[in-house]
Parts: C-alpha cells; sequence; structure tokens
C-alpha cells in the first residue's frame, strides 16, 4: 500500500512539473505584448523628440507622398509603418507600442491599432 501511494504521488509531482514545463516554454514562445498599450495621446518631451529625430529621423530615407500628416489623422495603408528599434526604447520605454514612419521630411508615430499620427517630429534647428 505504501509503494502505492509513493507511485501516486512521484506520478503526481512529475506531471505538476511537466504542465509548469509547457507553460513556461509556450509563454517563452509567444511574442511578448507590450506593457503598456498604444494609444491615441502621447506626450513627449523636447528633449525626447530631439532624440527620435537624431536616432530616426536623421537617419530614415523619407518617403516622398501626396499625403500630409497632421495629429490624429489616419495614415494610409500605403505608408509602411516600422516598428521601434530597441535602441530607442532603451531610452524611450513609453514608446514601445508605437511604430513609426518617415514622411516627407517629417517622423510620424503611430498608434498602430488604428493608424493615427499620435506625434510629428521634424529636424531640430
Amino acid at each position: 500500500m505504501n509503494h502505492l501511494l509513493r507511485w501516486c504521488v512521484t506520478a503526481l509531482l512529475l506531471l505538476r512539473v511537466a504542465a509548469f514545463a509547457a507553460a513556461a516554454s509556450a509563454a517563452s514562445a509567444a511574442p511578448a505584448a507590450p506593457s503598456i498599450p498604444a494609444s491615441d495621446f502621447l506626450s513627449l518631451s523636447g528633449a525626447q523628440e530631439q532624440l527620435l529625430w537624431t536616432m530616426l529621423g536623421a537617419q530614415s530615407a523619407p518617403a516622398r507622398s501626396s499625403f500630409r500628416p497632421d495629429f490624429y489623422i489616419r495614415v494610409p495603408a500605403s505608408i509602411k509603418l516600422h516598428p521601434m528599434p530597441s535602441r530607442v526604447l532603451r531610452q524611450i520605454p513609453e514608446l514601445e507600442a508605437y511604430r513609426y514612419a518617415t514622411v516627407n521630411g517629417r517622423l510620424l508615430i503611430v498608434n498602430p491599432t488604428d493608424r493615427r499620427i499620435v506625434d510629428i517630429v521634424g529636424a531640430v534647428l
């Protein structure tokens, strides 16, 4: 009887460990969701905008388009949105959920869920 009880307890422990390992593996395989979801309202400081322009805007080849960007306007599907690079996210982590595009010499920060422009950054003179 003791032998059977020991065997059952061991089997249950092994099943529990296997289930935990499977859950951990599935969690690490899934892409991480942004810790703060994107919204249509973003407030960056002047220093953060200057950093963004230096890291992204000044180095991007701007797309030429007849589209005239303005705050809260939807970016057309013809304009490709890019994920924020990790070097930007290390400096400004609140941009994790946003995407960007460079159009007509302006850096657009976009909410990817509705493609609305939440910030526009231009060259700092």
